[in-house]
């Protein structure tokens, strides 16, 4: 430890002059902690013996949660929890994966280039092992090498203080929940009263509860809902009619962000390599039987070039929706007013339309016809 507790000596042992070693230190406060009660070997291998780099790092396992995620290491004290989560989605990333694959996998060449495109880049980095979100800091989806350091010294995060979830889960929920424009970080009414990631969310939907899903969406991979707080809410704005055909970020939700275009990953990097763009809006359409926000999944014929993959033939990307249901994060109170309104009713100004259709023959069933004009200063 006398090398991995000095900056000094961890400075003049580092393999490169980019790697920013104050992210490697370990803290005096984790050596006491009951994570070090049988030493760092226990965890890491290697040799304590020795004071040379070469001969104490010798069989050295940087991360040892890695390989199984954690179970032969976390899971001798925290057992029940890494059992859960060796089926969760934030372990194995089916969720995305099936998305990947679902689009690309109807013939064997794109199925060939989605399983190339997924094992190259920061596709895997998402899985989650138990240091992902408790040790280390998470990598950014689209930064794919390099040492990615302690999060704190290596004590480990219990996600009981606000600054927890920004260190980790606002790094890989980017997009439209914590994009920093319009998303819960700067808007939200639960981020603005204190309220966390955690405030709302459950041990089971992090950790996993066991069961095996294929995807986030309407499986009982999430469970949170907006009526666990908010049971007694009344008036004509909150009426049977809306509450039983629209959800909640239907109205309560302000313009969010949406790629519409190819998310490759060195045009996320550099923002000027078309074609990559962003937009902020609102777009509500049918999604089970349900009026909710929906968000747009970027589909181009070039989003596996920077893999060095060819062009998708247009044809094969016909597959199904590009346009998903998603909670935006940024829930506010929206004042009562005409606009609001005419968000469904009249004009029907933040409905789906024919023209916002990338896939029509999957995507018409999202459109809902607007609603009649209401005149907003009727409503109390």
């Amino acid at each position: 430890m006398e090398c991995h507790t000095s900056l000094s000596a961890l400075n003049a042992s580092k393999a490169s002059p980019a790697i920013d070693a104050s992210a490697l230190v370990v803290s005096a406060k984790f050596l006491k902690s009951a994570h070090t009660a049988k030493g760092c070997p226990s965890c890491h291998g290697g040799n304590p013996l020795s004071r040379a780099k070469a001969g104490a790092h010798k069989k050295l396992v940087a991360d040892p949660l890695a390989a199984d995620g954690g179970r032969a290491v976390c899971g001798k004290c925290h057992t029940d929890i890494v059992m859960r989560h060796k089926s969760s989605l934030h372990y194995t990333t089916q969720g995305i994966k099936n998305a990947f694959f679902g689009r690309l996998s109807k013939d064997d060449s794109t199925c060939k280039m989605a399983k190339a495109a997924w094992r190259s880049k920061a596709c895997v980095d998402c899985h989650a092992s138990c240091g992902t979100c408790h040790v280390t800091k998470p990598r950014s989806p689209w930064v794919i090498s390099g040492p990615k350091g302690l999060l704190s010294g290596h004590e480990f995060q219990r996600f009981e203080k606000k600054t927890d979830a920004e260190k980790t889960c606002y790094v890989c929920h980017a997009g439209s929940i914590t994009d920093p424009e319009a998303g819960f970080q700067k808007y939200d009414v639960h981020n603005k009263a204190g309220m966390t990631c955690m405030s709302c969310h459950t041990e089971k939907e992090v950790h996993g509860d066991g069961v095996t899903r294929q995807t986030m969406i309407n499986s009982g991979a999430v469970t949170t809902e907006c009526k666990q707080c908010h049971e007694k809410i009344t008036g004509r704005w909150h009426s049977q009619s809306h509450l039983d055909r629209a959800t909640c970020q239907s109205c309560h939700s302000m313009p969010y962000r949406s790629c519409t275009e190819c998310h490759g990953w060195q045009r996320i990097v550099d923002k000027a390599s078309p074609p990559f763009r962003i937009t902020y809006s609102i777009k509500l359409g049918v999604e089970h039987g349900k009026l909710t926000t929906l968000v747009k999944a970027p589909v181009d014929p070039k989003m596996l070039a920077d893999e060095g993959l060819p062009e998708i033939p247009a044809n094969k990307l016909t597959t199904q929706s590009s346009w998903y249901a998603g909670v935006p994060h940024n829930v506010i109170r929206p004042k009562p007013n005409q606009e609001l309104c005419d968000r469904c009713h009249g004009p029907g100004t933040a409905l789906l339309k024919e023209n916002d259709l990338q896939f029509p023959d999957h995507e018409k069933k999202h459109i809902m016809t607007p609603r009649p004009p209401v005149d907003a200063t009727n409503i109390h």
